[in-house]
């Protein structure tokens, strides 16, 4: 998300935003566990616990059977005396020598609280105590000594109790407490969470998607091939593959020769795969050209289980299966001979080095050569492609990776179009820049393939990359 140049660095906060969307589970998900584990840490904390009663009384002052405006407002202008006399020593003291209370004047009023209720004559009495009974008792004591108290001071009328006191059933300041770590451990959970999010993406240096793709190298993505998953992703793999085609068919003059170029081999190779494989599928005529000779893989040599079929009949006709992967062994051709024996003369006839591997025509480098530059520079070489341009419809041409480029570039020479190939997840920005400065000056290439793209839902494939795989109805397919 982070877009470097040589002046300033640029944050894409829209993909920001994006992620943070995608990413919002993990969110909710880090604030609901850490709400539950500081919540669940309060209610271990050893404390004692308060239970708090609580009374509603309506305080007007005057003896009076009805209710004015006029009655109002004396009683809201003697409520803060009511205070004075309820927080009185003398009344806190009479409620402790009633109730035989082991406690100091201080520590009762401590436990005592009150609270007007805004634009009414009416004020709730409170007090919290470690026994719920006494707190009640507390409560109804301290309402009829201050009732009393007020009456022989003020010759105030006694407050009428709206609401009387009764007897909690759960400790107030432990709710509160695991209440209040809840909140405070949910809110420093997703805060985190969201810190740790913004953080991989802003740091995340890996091609992501098509746009990371066209702003490191300024080409334009001409297909998205899905992570592959079978039969899941099929559908979508061949739909690419179209679109492809499609593409290669809208310039001037369809090229021939297609040349693949990437860091990493794997991911150039799918492609080449699918594309050749579609290709065969529609009729053309198609031979793959792999032209690394640096780092030749050589073939494993069959075992005996291998080279003989098996006809063991067993249950669900595993013998018919068993004899349909002996004759598509049988079918895919090879030979010993590849192309550094041809390029160097030893080898006359191309059909000795074209090998069949299940259906497809391949031309590889069975062995290593240190002149592979030479070899790909050579008269051999522009005869080879000539030939082949003449025998097939398309030649998909292999070559090595960013370490030899000086081989890559001699094979542009026979291209028509190059494409560059990323994976997605794998291929750093940084990789990207490399392969565009390197080969994106040459006039044959032609754009980029994003491949490996993961594929959670059809419809979020089709939807992120649909003009890259076709047409998609409602339902995915």
């Amino acid at each position: 998300m982070l877009k470097e140049t040589k002046d300033f660095v640029m944050i894409d906060l829209t993909g920001v935003f994006r992620t943070i969307i995608k990413k919002f589970w993990i969110i909710v998900l880090a604030a609901a566990i850490g709400a539950g584990a500081a919540g669940g840490y309060a209610s271990t904390i050893k404390t004692t616990p308060m239970y708090r009663s609580t009374a509603k009384l309506y305080v007007t002052g005057v003896y009076s059977a009805t209710v004015s405006s006029s009655s109002i407002a004396a009683g809201q202008a003697i409520l803060s005396s009511y205070y004075n006399i309820l927080e009185s020593k003398p009344v806190l003291t009479t409620v402790i020598e009633t109730l035989g209370l082991n406690m100091s004047y201080s520590q009762l009023k401590s436990c005592l609280s009150e609270k007007s209720i805004s634009g009414t004559c009416m004020v709730n009495i409170s007090v919290s105590f470690p026994d719920p009974e006494w707190a009640k008792a507390i409560v109804d004591e301290l309402i009829k000594i201050s009732s009393q108290y007020s009456y022989d001071i003020m010759g105030m009328a006694p407050p009428v109790v709206v609401e009387a006191a009764s007897v909690p059933n759960y400790p107030f300041n432990i709710q509160s407490r695991v209440k209040k770590y809840a909140v405070f451990g949910g809110a420093g959970a997703g805060l985190l969470a969201l810190i740790a999010v913004l953080f991989f993406t802003l740091t995340d240096n890996k091609v992501r998607t098509k746009n990371d793709v066209e702003w490191k190298t300024k080409l334009n993505v001409k297909a998205v091939l899905p992570y592959d998953k079978g039969e899941k992703t099929a559908k979508y793999v061949k739909n690419s593959m179209r679109y492809f085609y499609s593409e290669l068919c809208a310039e001037e003059e369809t090229p021939k020769v297609v040349t693949f170029v990437s860091f990493k081999e794997i991911e150039k190779r799918k492609v080449i795969k699918e594309l050749a494989k579609f290709l065969t599928e529609i009729g053309k005529k198609v031979v793959v050209v792999n032209t690394n000779m640096i780092s030749v893989k050589k073939d494993k040599p069959a075992t005996a289980a291998e080279a003989t079929p098996e006809v063991k009949e067993t249950k669900g006709g595993d013998k018919k299966d068993k004899n349909k992967k002996s004759d598509n062994k049988q079918e895919n051709k090879s030979t010993e001979n590849g192309l550094v024996e041809y390029l160097n003369g030893e080898i006359g006839n191309l059909d000795d080095i074209i090998e069949d591997k299940d259906g497809v025509a391949n031309i590889a480098a069975k062995a290593e050569a240190l002149n592979s530059y030479e070899l790909l520079k050579g008269d051999k070489a522009k005869q080879l492609f000539d030939e082949l341009r003449n025998r097939y419809d398309f030649v998909l041409a292999d070559t090595v990776g960013f370490e030899a480029a000086n081989d890559a570039e001699a094979v542009f020479g026979y291209s028509d179009a190059v494409f560059s190939v990323f994976a997605c997840g794998k291929t750093t920005l940084k990789q990207a820049e490399m392969l565009s400065e390197r080969f994106t000056e040459k006039e044959k290439n032609s754009g980029a393939i994003l491949a490996d793209v993961k594929v959670n839902k059809s419809k979020s494939f089709a939807k992120d990359y649909g003009k890259y795989v076709g047409m998609f109805n409602r339902s995915g397919k």
